[in-house]
C-alpha cells in the first residue's frame, strides 16, 4: 500500500473511534466523552463504568 492509502486508513479509523465514543456519550444516558474514553482502560466500578462496559 502506498503512503497515502495508509494515511487515509488511519484517518478513517480515527473517525470511526470518535463516532463510537460520541455514540456512547450521546446515547440513552448522557456521559461526558472524556469519561467514555477513559473508562474502557481504567474501570473504577462506578455505575458509569458498568454502563460503558455493558455497551
Amino acid at each position: 500500500m502506498t503512503r497515502s492509502r495508509w494515511v487515509g486508513l488511519a484517518a478513517r479509523i480515527a473517525v470511526l473511534a470518535a463516532l463510537v465514543v460520541l455514540s456512547v456519550a450521546v446515547g440513552a444516558r448522557a456521559i461526558p466523552a472524556g469519561e467514555v474514553w477513559r473508562l474502557p482502560w481504567h474501570p473504577d466500578g462506578s455505575e458509569l463504568s458498568t454502563t460503558v462496559h455493558d455497551v
